[in-house]
């Protein structure tokens, strides 16, 4: 899955030797946090959503869905893992253990027409794996007037991906809209801004 670090590609070189140092002063072989890592991550890319057959231009739209979800769209644990490796390459070996994945907001934007006959938009979240589906609301956005070309949805509260994915297969986001079929169909792209935290093994 594609996604873009944000936070400094690679932490000072005297950053390894700090660490070891701490770890030497505690008297202790351990884990040893890192700084928090911050992506972006895609969500979708070049999706459409217009009217259809069966969802007319101008109907009264209900939670229809925008991101299905169907597939998993947000990073799984490798790709977490991979993050933290690009981030701190340096000292970063086989050993890393996850400790919070919080996921920040969506963002979604229209690359073709916008978002205007759309006056809300709900973010859940779904995983599928050995202990079934799990659907969780996590908040949404509200623009009475419509919105415009992109829209942010923030969780109502802090949400930990790593605890929603405990014991599932893959994690996915799920949009869905109120407001008005478009005249026309949006094409649109969606990425999930993440903060990872971790820590290495010395």
């Amino acid at each position: 899955m594609p996604y873009r670090i944000f936070a400094p590609r690679a932490l000072p070189r005297t950053a390894p030797l700090c660490f070891v140092i701490a770890v030497l002063a505690n008297g202790c072989i351990g884990w040893i946090e890192l700084p928090p890592v911050t992506a972006r991550a895609t969500v979708v890319s070049g999706a459409a959503f217009g009217p259809t057959e069966n969802r007319p231009a101008g109907e009264t739209l209900s939670k229809a869905v925008m991101i299905e979800g169907l597939t998993c769209n947000l990073p799984d644990r490798n790709a977490l893992e991979s993050m933290v490796r690009d981030y701190a390459p340096d000292y970063v070996g086989g050993l890393i253990q996850l400790r919070h994945v919080y996921l920040d907001e969506v963002i979604v934007s229209a690359t073709q027409g916008n978002f205007s006959a759309l006056t809300s938009l709900s973010l859940f979240y779904v995983t599928v794996g050995g202990k079934g589906v799990k659907l969780a609301y996590l908040g949404g956005a509200v623009a009475i007037e419509g919105f415009g070309q992109t829209i942010s949805l923030v969780p109502a509260d802090t949400v930990d991906l790593l605890k929603l994915m405990e014991g599932q297969l893959c994690g996915a986001v799920i949009v869905a809209a109120d407001g008005v079929t478009p005249d026309e169909t949006i094409v649109f792209d969606a990425e999930a801004v993440l903060t990872v935290r971790a820590a290495v093994g010395l």
